[in-house]
């Protein structure tokens, strides 16, 4: 066999030979092999002293075992094995023991410190969350208020430690101005545009209180939020927003949506006189905020009677699968009708709501973030 792989075989970091099987002559041996076995006859015999040669050969997995010297380390050990090649021609290889052992040592502690870097990640990543997570629960309004003509009770989870859903509102004397609003996605990105939009708001009521004047038209603020949202992030996250402007004077209701799910109108007046809720729908159309810099909204009112309920969400509250099923707006309007109809505090009724809703969903991990808030005309 005529041999013209030795600079390949020379290039390899191991000690490798070719012998004849017949008689045990090495016919090419490496430098690595010669410097391990130097000053030895070429005969496998004799370079493997005290070794039976012929009884490995006769293994059907041929390896073993052997100390060798190595650049003056004594005792180094090797693991070698042998393949044949040709008719006639094996091939022999080691490797040092020693030193995959010592590989493994080093690859054992590089995961280690791997391992211990990515827990201190994930431990700085949680508590970077969970202050985040705290900023944005504290940057929402109180969850319930109760005034002269009106009470106010809201409820909000976030699917992650921090979302992209939003709600605000301003109340005097006369008027409730509700805003709720949903961010496409959630975490990190919507939590900060959240922001963003809650530094608006707070803006817009600092104007409205130091200055004594007539809060602006609800298409203006709408306006002024889709205007920075497209500003900021370019249509990569765009948020859909209602606007209600609840009147105790006029008894009615004006709906603002920037494609936003459709109020419910729970009249609760209507009890005493049927012994049922009447469930309306508040319809209006509009295009999402952060999408285009014309907006396109428009205005529905309805009228209102003392008892009666105006509840506002966002779409995960009716997205979340239910038995492999999207829960659903029917689902949603049956719920409501079941707990408005008792003759609870509303601060309780959205309670018993948002338990019944989380307990219907198939898991306890929500896909998206979930908000709501209902107004309650006391007048």
């Amino acid at each position: 066999m005529e041999l013209k792989t030795t600079d390949l075989i020379q290039s390899i970091n191991i000690p490798i030979a070719i012998f004849n099987t017949t008689n045990l002559d090495i016919v090419y041996k490496n430098s690595y092999f010669e410097e391990i076995f130097k000053g030895l006859n070429d005969n496998l015999l004799n370079v493997f002293l005290n070794f039976d040669i012929n009884s490995v050969m006769s293994l059907s997995e041929k390896k073993f075992d052997y100390q060798c010297t190595f650049k003056k380390i004594k005792n180094v050990p090797y693991e070698f094995h042998i393949n044949k090649i040709h008719d006639n021609l094996s091939i022999i290889y080691g490797f040092n023991n020693m030193k995959i052992k010592e590989n493994e040592h080093i690859m054992n502690s590089y995961s280690k410190m791997v391992n211990e870097y990515n827990l201190l990640k994930e431990k700085q990543l949680k508590d970077s969350l969970e202050m985040a997570s705290s900023i944005q629960k504290s940057l929402l309004p109180r969850p319930n208020l109760n005034l002269k003509n009106f009470n106010i009770s809201s409820f909000y989870q976030a699917a992650v430690s921090i979302g992209g859903d939003w709600y605000n509102y301003f109340v005097n004397e006369n008027e409730a101005h509700i805003y709720i609003g949903d961010i496409t996605g959630h975490g990190i990105g919507s939590a900060l545009l959240a922001g963003v939009v809650t530094g608006i708001f707070e803006k817009h009521l600092l104007k409205i209180i130091n200055e004594n004047v007539t809060p602006e038209d609800p298409i203006q603020l709408l306006n002024d939020f889709n205007k920075i949202i497209l500003k900021l992030s370019n249509q990569k996250l765009v948020m859909t927003m209602l606007a209600l402007v609840i009147s105790s004077e006029n008894m009615n209701i004006t709906s603002y949506s920037a494609a936003h799910n459709p109020p419910i109108l729970l009249k609760r007046s209507k009890l005493k006189e049927s012994g049922q809720i009447e469930i309306k729908l508040i319809g209006s159309i509009g295009s999402k905020l952060g999408y285009s810099e014309n907006l396109n909204i428009s205005a529905q009112k309805l009228d209102l009677a003392v008892g009666d309920v105006v509840f506002a969400y966002t779409d995960g509250l009716i997205e979340g699968l239910s038995k492999g099923e999207e829960y659903g707006l029917k689902k949603l309007k049956e719920t409501l009708k079941k707990y408005f109809s008792m003759n609870l505090p509303l601060e309780e009724v959205m309670h018993k709501v948002k338990d019944a809703i989380l307990s219907e969903f198939d898991s306890t991990v929500l896909e998206d973030d979930i908000s709501a808030i209902a107004i309650e005309i006391i007048n």
